[in-house]
């Protein structure tokens, strides 16, 4: 039987070999290596109508490297300014994107960026990055990065005015009523990524073993979040899609993935060992 995506799978078998090296050493960092990328959509330098806030972006690209654990992460910036990592600083993100890799076509990753905040004329760039996992001893992570690339954002010239029409005399309008004013905001993005481990633990009775959990978390409205943990503990791995939701008082979450027992994966293949899991 087969269970979850190809990304998830994927990330089950990297977890898989970061929980090992955890237990015995911890694995040294690898320099990143610049990712080629022979071909995109958009491409470099092109032109798209202004965007609204949470809008999606389709995007394609073609690298020169296939199997990328977890796909390709872009990020979309206002400026070209490298953060510390080397990928665009998140002072001038306001969209990220996570790009499954085809399964006919290695090397072709496909996806959408959500965009968290409007894009009107001007210029933008966008960078992808990805990471595989050496999962035989010496155990090691190699990092991608590939060259900014330039997006531009301009305004469809404008239509020709029709004629205008007589105008009656005007009425008074009505008093607006006046709009509910919106809760303030309680839960910052820094404690929505804080809750995961906490979360974990309540879910799973079980810790992750230190230095296999890993999570990415974005706001997709002003009180709800969506991360992307996974871990390992003493007896599976774990990787799946966390969505967390603030309300008046409290928060509200639910957890749907995969697991596999990592005594099963000494011995059988991740796609057989892999079970849904949701709470």
């Amino acid at each position: 039987m087969r269970f979850g995506t190809p990304d998830l799978v994927r990330r089950l078998a990297w977890i898989l070999a970061i929980g090992s090296a955890a237990l015995a050493a911890a694995a040294a960092n690898a320099a990143a290596d610049p990712l080629s990328i022979t071909s995109s959509t958009p491409p470099d330098a092109a032109v798209i109508p202004p965007q609204s806030s949470f809008s999606s972006i389709p995007f394609t690209v073609e690298t020169n490297v296939p199997g990328l654990a977890g796909g390709v992460v872009i990020e979309l910036a206002t400026r070209n300014v490298p953060g510390r990592d080397g990928t665009l600083a998140d002072d001038f993100v306001i969209g990220r994107g996570y790009l499954r890799e085809s399964d006919a076509y290695p090397g072709t990753y496909r996806g959408n960026v959500l965009v968290t905040q409007a894009m009107p004329a001007g210029n933008y760039y966008w960078q992808a990055s990805g990471t595989t996992y050496q999962l035989t001893p010496p155990y090691g992570t190699i990092r991608y990065i590939s060259a900014p690339v330039a997006l531009n954002v301009a305004s469809p010239p404008p239509e020709e005015p029709p004629a205008p029409a007589p105008t009656p005399p005007p009425t008074p309008a009505p008093a607006p009523a006046p709009s509910p004013a919106e809760p303030p905001l309680q839960l910052t993005l820094r404690e929505a990524t804080n809750l995961v481990p906490r979360l974990i633990r309540r879910e799973t009775r079980r810790s992750p073993i230190p230095g296999t959990l890993t999570t990415r978390c974005h706001r997709r409205t002003t009180t709800a979040f969506v991360c992307s943990p996974s871990w390992a503990d003493r007896s599976f791995v774990y990787a799946g899609t966390l969505r967390i939701l603030e309300t008046i008082d409290s928060y509200r979450y639910s957890f749907r993935g995969v697991r596999a027992r990592i005594s099963c994966l000494r011995r059988r293949s991740v796609r057989a060992c892999a079970m849904r899991v949701e709470w």
